[in-house]
This record gives C-alpha cells, structure tokens and sequence, in this order.
C-alpha cells in the first residue's frame, strides 16, 4: 500500500469520524428538545387548557368554576387561580382519581400538601391557568 493509499484512507476514517460525531449531537440536541415539548405535547390536547402569560387572564367566581365539575369540564381552584386540569386528568402520575376528586372545587389544600415544594408539580400547574377567583 502506497503513502498516497495511507493517507487517502486516513482521511476518510477522520471524516467518517467527523460526521458520525456530528450526527451523534444534531439527533442528541432534537432528542433533548422533544424531550422539553413533550409534556405540553401529551397534556396541553385544548387550546383553551393553554394561555399565553401575555394573555389577560379573566376572573371566575367559586360558583362558575363549580359547574366544571366532572372528568369532561374539570376547573380546580389552587391559591386563589384557577385551572383547567380537564387534559392532565388522564396525565396525573397518581391516577386520574386524584384530580377528579378536585374538579369544580378548592384544591388549594390538598395541592399544597403534596406539591407545594415540588418545582415540577408547579411547572406543570401553570400551563392550565384560566383565570384567577375573583370573589
């Protein structure tokens, strides 16, 4: 095998090693950013359960988040907001049983009792909010 054969074929595995390293961290980087929408993907299935933090937000009184009171129309009031959990009731890691049991009420105290420290509970809790209780 010639100098010239060698050094082609060095060249080349550097280049295939080049492109592999480049593929390697372009399907990393997408892998990580489908991983970051993928909860508001799974969860946020209403464009309604969504507001943009630009939005106003409107106000409901206890008796008008009363009526979304079922797995179909789900409104939780949690620290004096109010959310439409209606989408993450399928989603919720403790099973469903534990947000229906809040829709149409006051949740404030038993989410608090579980995820007041829980920076992901809360993160998640934020992209429902419809509206803060206006009474």
């Amino acid at each position: 095998m010639s100098n010239k054969q060698k050094l082609y074929g060095a060249l080349i595995l550097i280049v295939v090693i080049i492109l592999a390293g480049i593929y390697s961290s372009q399907n990393n980087t997408q892998s990580n950013q489908e991983k970051d929408l993928l909860p508001t993907r799974e969860v946020a299935t209403s464009a309604d359960a969504l507001i943009s933090e630009n939005n106003d937000v409107q106000g409901y009184t206890m008796s008008e988040v009363s009526v979304h009171d079922s797995p179909a129309s789900c409104y939780v009031v949690i620290n004096k907001e109010v959310y439409d959990v209606t989408a993450w009731i399928s989603q919720h890691p403790s099973g469903k049983e534990a947000i229906i049991q809040l829709c149409g009420k006051d949740g404030s105290s038993l989410f608090n009792g579980q995820h007041s420290t829980n920076a992901q509970a809360l993160a998640a809790l934020k992209r429902f909010k419809v509206g803060y209780l206006s009474e």
